[in-house]
């Protein structure tokens, strides 16, 4: 029984892979609470490797248009998942987009992006 618990509790923390596709280093996880999204930033670099984030979010909707930019570092790592290494909360009234973009730089250089969006309800 614990076994299973650890397999699905990993399962939950790694982004699904499609077939042919690598797996992600870097991911936003939305969750919806009324009318806020809350943010968690994630990323998986190779062993060894630390680096830096930058998160963009753009709100649009029938009151204006608001940016919000964030950035900080992303700790060494052994390959593991690291996160949430932020959490933010947006309101999103009905009838407005949020759209957030995700960029993790390693310090040897390589980039991994994610980008959502959430619409208002």
């Amino acid at each position: 029984m614990k076994l299973m618990l650890a397999v699905v509790a990993s399962a939950l923390l790694f982004p699904l892979k499609v077939a042919g596709e690598e797996p992600k280093h870097a991911w936003v996880v939305g969750t919806r609470y009324e009318s806020a999204i809350q943010l968690e930033v994630f990323a998986r670099l190779e062993a060894g490797e630390s680096g830096y984030y930058e998160l963009s979010a753009i709100k649009e909707g029938a009151s204006g248009r608001s940016v919000n930019r964030q950035a900080g570092s992303v700790p060494e790592s052994e390959g593991e998942v690291l996160g949430p290494i932020s959490i933010s909360r947006f309101s999103v009234e009905t009838g407005a987009t949020l759209i957030v973009e995700l960029v993790v730089t390693s310090k040897s250089g390589s980039v991994y992006r994610d980008t959502v969006q959430f619409k208002g309800e």
